[in-house]
C-alpha cells in the first residue's frame, strides 16, 4: 500500500479522527446510560445489567467480526458498525421503556466491536510494522482522552439540556464519524484485494493466537479490580478525592503510550513487557497496604505507566504471531481477551471482597499479573515472527 510508509501519514490521521468521534460517543453514554435507566425506574441491578449486555454482546461478537473483517474489505464493515452504534444512540433518545433500552444496548454493543476491532485493523494496515507499536499508542491514547473528557460531557449535557437530547448529541457525533469514513482511501490499492483473495483460502485459526491473549486476560482481570472496587475501598479506607488516582493514572497512561512505541523498537517487546508488567504489579501490591491518598496517587503513576506499556505491546505482539491475511481475527482476539478479563474479573473481585475483603483483591490481582508475566516468558516470545 503506497500510504503505508511512515507513521503519520494521511490515512492514519484519519482513522483517528473517526476514532475520536465514535469514542466520544460511545463514553458520553458508558455513564449516563446506567443513570439514566435509574431515572427510569430501574434499580441498581438493571444499571448494571446496562454494561454487562455491552460487554457481552461485544465479547461474544469479535471472533465472527474478526473472520468477516480479514475476508473483506475494511471500510464497509466500519461503517456498518458506526451505524449501528448510531442507530442504538438514537434510540435511547426516544425509548422510554428499560427493555427496549436493554436490547439496545445489545445491539449497540455489537456496533461498538464491530467498529473498534475494524479501526484498531485498519491502524495496523496503515502503519508500517516498524511503527506499529507507536501507531496502536496513538490509537490507544486517542481511546484515553475521550475516556478522560468524555464521561464529564456526557454528565454535564444531562445536568443542562436533559438525557434525550445529549444521546441525540451523541448520535451526531457517530454520524460525523461515519462521514469520515468516506475519505479514507487506502484500501483502493492492488494489495488489498489480493489480500483479501488470500484470506478467503486460509481460514484455518491460528491457535498461537490464543496465547499473547491469555496474558492479555490476566492483565484485564487486574484491571477489573480498579475499575470497578477501588472507589469503594478507598472509602472505606477512608479517603475522599480518589478521583484524582484516575486523573494521574490517565496522564501516566499517554505518557508511557507516547514513549513506549520508541521504546519497543530499541530496546525489543521482551524488555517493554517485563518492566510494565513489573509496573502494574508494584502498584497493585502498594494499593494493597495503602492508608492514605499519597500512597493511591503513587499507585496511580506506575499503574497507568504499566499498563500503557503492556496493552499496545501485546497487541503488536498478537498481531506479529498472526499471518498477514489474518490481522482481522488477531486484533479480534486480542480485545475479546480485554472484554473477558473485564467482566469475569468484576464478578471474581466481587466474591474476593465478601469472602477476604477489598485488600486481598489486590494482592491476588498482583499475582493474576505475575502469571501473565511468567506465562509471556515461557509461551508468547518464542512464537514470534520477528524480533520487534
Amino acid at each position: 500500500m503506497s500510504t503505508k510508509n511512515k507513521l503519520w501519514s494521511l490515512e492514519f490521521i484519519k482513522i483517528l479522527l473517526i476514532t475520536l468521534c465514535v469514542f466520544i460517543a460511545y463514553y458520553m453514554q458508558m455513564t449516563t446510560l446506567p443513570m439514566y435507566v435509574q431515572a427510569l425506574g430501574g434499580n441498581a441491578v438493571v444499571a448494571g445489567l446496562i454494561t454487562a449486555v455491552l460487554t457481552i454482546a461485544s465479547l461474544v461478537s469479535r471472533p465472527i467480526i474478526g473472520t468477516v473483517i480479514d475476508k473483506n474489505k475494511r471500510t464497509p464493515i466500519l461503517i456498518a458498525g458506526i451505524l449501528l452504534f448510531s442507530i442504538a444512540s438514537f434510540c435511547y433518545s426516544i425509548f422510554i421503556y428499560i427493555w427496549l433500552i436493554v436490547m439496545v444496548r445489545c445491539i449497540q454493543g455489537i456496533g461498538f466491536a464491530i467498529f473498534s476491532t475494524t479501526s484498531a485493523t485498519m491502524v495496523s494496515d496503515v502503519v508500517e510494522d516498524e511503527f506499529l507499536a507507536e501507531g496502536i499508542g496513538y490509537y490507544g491514547i486517542t481511546s484515553s482522552l475521550t475516556q478522560a473528557i468524555a464521561p464529564a460531557i456526557g454528565l454535564t449535557l444531562v445536568q443542562v439540556i436533559g438525557y434525550q437530547r445529549m444521546f441525540f448529541i451523541a448520535t451526531i457525533l457517530a454520524v460525523l464519524g461515519m462521514i469520515l469514513t468516506y475519505f479514507v482511501s487506502y484500501e483502493k490499492g492492488i494489495e488489498v484485494k489480493k489480500m483479501t483473495k488470500e484470506t478467503n483460502t486460509k481460514t484455518k485459526y491460528n491457535t498461537n493466537l490464543l496465547l499473547p491473549a491469555f496474558v492479555m486476560l490476566l492483565v484485564a482481570f487486574a484491571q477489573g479490580s480498579i475499575s470497578s472496587f477501588l472507589p469503594m475501598y478507598a472509602k472505606l479506607q477512608g479517603i475522599s478525592n480518589i478521583s484524582l488516582y484516575f486523573t494521574v493514572n490517565a496522564i501516566f497512561l499517554i505518557l508511557s503510550r507516547l514513549v513506549g512505541g520508541r521504546l519497543l523498537r530499541k530496546v525489543g517487546h521482551t524488555f517493554v513487557v517485563s518492566l510494565g508488567m513489573m509496573s502494574l504489579i508494584g502498584a497493585l501490591l502498594l494499593i494493597s497496604i495503602s492508608t492514605h491518598l499519597g500512597m493511591f496517587i503513587l499507585a496511580a503513576a506506575f499503574y497507568g505507566f504499566g499498563y500503557g506499556l503492556v496493552q499496545p505491546t501485546i497487541n503488536v505482539v498478537t498481531i506479529n504471531i498472526a499471518e498477514k491475511s489474518q490481522k482481522g481475527i488477531a486484533t479480534a482476539t486480542f480485545y475479546a481477551s480485554i472484554d473477558a478479563g473485564y467482566g469475569v474479573g468484576s464478578i471474581l473481585w466481587g466474591f474476593v471482597a465478601a469472602i477476604l475483603g477489598y485488600k486481598y483483591i489486590y494482592i491476588c490481582a498482583a499475582m493474576f499479573v505475575m502469571l501473565g508475566f511468567l506465562a509471556y516468558h515461557l509461551f508468547v516470545k518464542k512464537k514470534l515472527r520477528s524480533n520487534i
